[in-house]
């Protein structure tokens, strides 16, 4: 699958390119006899074209999209390379492409959290996994903690609730999988919790988002 990204990419390059080719052609044909004679042509159309792909990369830039996916894929691959019983499941439930799928709904609601610093969440239930991602304006887990002590009075209680909603008690899933995606500043971070729903998958050893957890709550 193509990061979104990675068209911008060659969209603004291409671009930047077509634009710098333009003067050119401009400064031959407003004067043909002259165009290339002069000294200043080409640093100039070359500060052109490099002003423009500077100007561009950074409003490019890296993505929240290629943030979840880099940081998810990360975690997902550490359960890979773990003794966890369920590592197959993970395997085939949290492919890349399921990934892929969640970093675009995750970067609409990010957006939004960055800009008012008010935590968000979206739920999504993919074939046998229920997902639940909440969104924070935070650059490290450390913070987040805090964020979810002040919001819901700590991270297992948080857990607790979010496993009551209407939308994670009415899914057929099997498993329950809570992600907090954490971004600020151009740090991002990932926590993932996976727990046991509609089976008995995850129920003797669940994955928890430690990190989260407050020493008061253990």
């Amino acid at each position: 699958m193509i990061r979104r990204s990675t068209v911008r990419l060659v969209f603004w390059t291409s671009a930047s390119v077509s634009i710098t080719f333009v003067f050119f052609y401009l400064l031959f044909f407003l004067d043909p006899d002259n165009a290339f004679d002069g000294k200043l042509s080409y640093p100039i159309g070359l500060a052109l074209l490099f002003g423009f792909l500077v100007f561009f990369f950074l409003k490019i830039g890296v993505t929240t999209e290629d943030c979840f996916i880099d940081r998810m894929t990360t975690h997902r691959n550490r359960i890979l390379n773990s003794n966890h019983p369920e590592r197959d499941f993970v395997s085939k439930q949290i492919n890349d492409r399921v990934i892929a799928k969640l970093a675009i709904n995750t970067e609409k609601i990010m957006r939004k959290t960055l800009k008012d610093r008010e935590p968000r969440s979206m739920t999504i239930t993919l074939d046998k996994v229920c997902f639940m991602i909440h969104t924070i304006k935070s650059s490290s887990a450390e913070k987040g903690q805090r964020i979810f002590q002040v919001k819901w009075g700590g991270y297992v209680k948080a857990m607790n609730e979010f496993m009551d909603s209407k939308d994670v008690t009415s899914s057929t899933a099997e498993v329950f999988c809570h992600i907090t995606f954490g971004q600020f500043e151009g740090e991002a971070w990932i926590n993932v919790s996976l727990v046991p729903l509609n089976s008995s998958r995850f129920k003797e050893v669940p994955i928890v988002a430690i990190d989260l957890i407050a020493d008061s709550e253990i």
